[in-house]
């Protein structure tokens, strides 16, 4: 279900591409969508995660988020609301004052590379592939 929190080391041994993101920004549509299309060309060896940091309570932002999803179709993203430590930049994925930022976590659970702004299809491909297994 969109919203719920997810364990990242259950992720372990597949790269991962966490996008904060706010519902309201169109930079960050774009660049889920293209993140999408990057999941489903690597299911098995790839996980995205769209971490929402808009305020709100839980609850109405997990019920916008379903919406949120079906409307983009997301179907190989995670989409979670971000925790108070997220918002604040004290978590370990330290501070995110831009929307969007790509953060890709390489398979040992690694925070290899970071980028600010919109992302294409090509430029997220570019930047998973290192992460990827062999064959991946």
């Amino acid at each position: 279900m969109a919203g719920e929190p997810i364990e990242l080391a259950a992720l372990r041994g597949r790269a991962v591409l966490v996008i904060a993101f706010n519902h309201d920004d169109l930079r960050s549509h774009a660049t889920l969508r293209e993140a999408e299309r990057v999941a489903r060309a690597h299911p098995d060896s790839l996980a995205v995660i769209a971490l929402c940091g808009n305020p709100g309570s839980f609850r109405t932002l997990r019920t916008l988020l379903e919406a949120f999803s079906r409307v983009l179709e997301l179907e190989r993203t995670v989409v979670v609301v971000a925790t108070d430590s997220v918002r604040e930049g004290t978590s370990p994925l330290g501070p995110l004052p831009h929307v969007p930022t790509t953060i890709l976590i390489n398979r040992a659970g690694i925070v290899s590379r970071t980028v600010v702004g919109l992302l294409d299809q090509r430029e997220i491909e570019a930047l998973v592939r290192p992460a990827l297994p062999p064959g991946g």
